[in-house]
This record gives structure tokens, sequence and C-alpha cells, in this order.
């Protein structure tokens, strides 16, 4: 019976003191995990937006030709349709067949583009993650920080463990614009 009562009273000894450390845990995980958020750093950087808005131009242009040539083809195939009565079936399937053959060409342009300007993009948010893991290796390093976590994979946190402003302003300092240089045409 006394052992019993030893046991119960050393677990309560303990888990009282364990009570007490639990503030100086969280200071100490508040002092050495940090988290950020990575989406919301890329699109408010400068150097993000420096590429959505060569981006934005870029498609707009793609858009105006990619416009134009599918009113070219509207009026090509508007007047293929005016010659059906007047050619001969040999000549009219001819002409047709030099029309596919035309919008088989505009649509693989269409697809090359669309390939090139996605490959631009990608290449240019890598060079900002490349450098933003930078950014955060050497905070990491002056805060003392054991782990740097995404925001998207954190469920609940305090405020306090985000560094993302942080992180934006060194960022920002460091890489303001990022160039986004469309690749050849027809290349891989």
């Amino acid at each position: 019976m006394r052992f019993l009562v030893a046991l119960i009273v050393t677990c309560l000894l303990n888990i009282g003191s364990s009570h007490a450390q639990i503030p100086d845990m969280r200071s100490a995980l508040r002092q050495s995990i940090a988290i950020v958020d990575v989406d919301n750093l890329i699109r408010s950087s400068k150097a993000g937006k420096s590429v959505q808005s060569q981006m934005t131009s870029l498609q707009e242009s793609f858009k105006k030709e990619i416009s134009s040539e599918e009113n070219a083809l509207r009026s090509a195939e508007q007047e293929l349709s005016r010659q059906r009565d007047v050619l001969d079936a040999a000549a009219y399937a001819s002409k047709r067949k030099e029309f596919e053959q035309k919008v088989i060409a505009v649509q693989r342009r269409v697809q090359d583009k669309k390939r090139r300007l996605d490959m631009a993009f990608g290449k240019a948010m890598q060079q900002i993650q490349d450098h933003l893991v930078k950014v955060l290796a050497a905070i990491a390093e002056r805060k003392q920080l054991m782990m740097v976590l995404r925001r998207t994979q954190v469920l609940l946190a305090e405020n306090a463990l985000d560094i993302t402003k942080d992180v934006l302003a060194d960022l920002d300092k460091d890489l303001t614009y990022v160039k986004v240089e469309l690749p050849p045409a027809g290349g891989r």
C-alpha cells in the first residue's frame, strides 16, 4: 500500500513539473519553427508581379495574333463556301483540303505558343522559387530556425510563427525583376 501511495505521489509531482515546462517548450518551439505563405510571397513580391505583368502582356499579344489568324480562316472559309457552287467537285475538294491544312497549321502554332508560354512562365517562377529558398535559408540561419513550414501544410499556428512579411522584404530587396523569356518556336 505504501508503494502505491508513493507511486501516485511521484506521478503527481511529475505531472506538475511537466505542466510547468509547457510554457518553456512553447517558447522554444516559437523560437525554432516558422511558417511562410509561399503562394502569397510569390504573388506579392516585386519579381512575381513583374512576371505576372509580362505574362499578361504576352498573353494579350498572343490573343491578338490568334484572333487575326482566326479572322483570316473565317474569311477563307466563307470564300470557300461561296466557291462551292462555282467550282467543280475536284477543284472544290482540293481547295477544301488546302483550307483544312491551314486550320491544322494554325492549331499547331496555337498549341506551340501555349506550350512556350507555359514553359516561359514555369522557368520564371522557378527562378523566383530558387531565390526564395536562398532568402529563407538566410533568414533561418539568422533567426536560428530549425524548421520552416509552408502555410498550406499547417492547420493551426500562432500568428507569431509567420515570417512571410520578413521574407517578402528580403526577397524584394534581392530580386525585383525576373525576365520572362519565350523559348524559340518549335523548340522543345
